[in-house]
């Protein structure tokens, strides 16, 4: 059975739904501790948070799919990536769409925390750099640099902004 352009599981396909556990588990971590330590959370501020970084990730999977696509890299019968351009369920132009749909309401996800706490601004700029910089402009993940953007991205980075988002603090640092 193939799905149609608006199925929801063609879409969860397409975003990578699996790799999702990549920011939420560092936020989610994030949160645990900094309750265990006693600290106030803003919860609706840290929920926006969240929602914000996985919408983010969407972004970079959806765009990472162009990319690649683009380049020659994910080919048919090839392990990497959904899988949806190479078997022609989605157009390129539509995951491209759905990308920067998906900062932009991550983006807004965000404003309550950078509002609350405007030293997130350093944090989001550093985000969104490497967000962009993963499979576009620089292409960090062709430098032999996207594990370590990884990494740092989906650990300090954002276990940092996380606890600045929910918390107003990361004083463990």
């Amino acid at each position: 059975m193939h799905a149609t352009a608006s199925s929801p599981a063609l879409w969860l396909r397409a975003i990578r739904a699996p790799s999702l556990t990549a920011t939420l588990m560092p936020a989610v971590a994030t949160a645990l501790l900094g309750t265990l330590l006693g600290w106030a959370i803003a919860p609706l501020t840290a929920l926006f948070a969240g929602l914000g970084v996985l919408l983010v990730q969407i972004g970079v999977n959806l765009l990472n799919d162009v990319e690649d696509d683009n380049r020659g890299i994910d080919r048919p019968g090839r392990l990497g990536g959904s899988g949806v351009l190479q078997d022609g369920s989605l157009p390129p132009r539509a995951l491209a769409q759905v990308a920067w749909a998906a900062f932009a309401l991550g983006a807004l996800c965000g404003l309550p925390a950078l509002l609350r706490e405007p030293a997130l601004l350093g944090v989001v700029a550093i985000a969104a750099l490497g967000a962009w910089g993963y499979s576009s402009g620089p292409g960090l993940k062709y430098r032999a640099l996207g594990d370590l953007a990884v990494v740092l991205l989906c650990g300090p980075v954002l276990t940092v902004g996380f606890a600045l988002a929910a918390f107003g603090q990361a004083s463990w640092l």
